[in-house]
């Protein structure tokens, strides 16, 4: 008697994971490869990683690496903004990659500057960007403040 209740229970186990497991929405298209944690890194320590995308752009040559860059709660006015040109310019003049196929944008702000990348493939939809701080919370530096002034070097 106590080994059919087991049965029972285990099959009825069984059923519900099975349900719950057909119930979950299937993956996103263009899964978040990584989050970048990017605040002041030279481009000198990005590149190796840099590199590493534009092989794999070459080797699926209808992809499109896009980056979404994030702003700080505090910060320099613009500075995600330069980044990504920065990044972008990397892949376009060093690397050979097509500008189409590189694209940036502007994800607004989260807690600390950050990136996320995205390889999209043809007819995939494109990723959109996902800010955790509300406009109003950042706080930008003065343009001449001395923060400011060594980021733009």
């Amino acid at each position: 008697m106590l080994f059919s209740n087991r049965i029972i229970q285990t099959a009825a186990l069984l059923v519900v994971l099975a349900a719950a497991a057909a119930a979950q929405e299937p993956p996103a298209s263009h899964p978040i490869r990584d989050r970048l944690p990017l605040d002041d890194l030279p481009l000198r320590v990005l590149s190796p990683l840099f590199d590493n995308f534009a092989i794999e752009l070459k080797n699926s040559p209808d992809d499109r690496l896009f980056l979404i860059v994030y702003g700080g709660r505090r910060g320099c006015r613009g500075y995600a903004a330069r980044r990504g040109r920065v990044w972008k310019d990397y892949f376009v003049n060093r690397r050979g990659i097509a500008p189409e196929r590189v694209l940036i944008i502007d994800g607004g702000y989260r807690e600390n500057f950050s990136a996320d990348y995205f390889f999209v493939p043809p007819g995939a939809p494109e990723p959109g960007p996902s800010p955790t701080v509300d406009p109003a919370e950042v706080h930008f530096f003065r343009s001449n403040s001395p923060r400011c002034r060594a980021r733009r070097r």
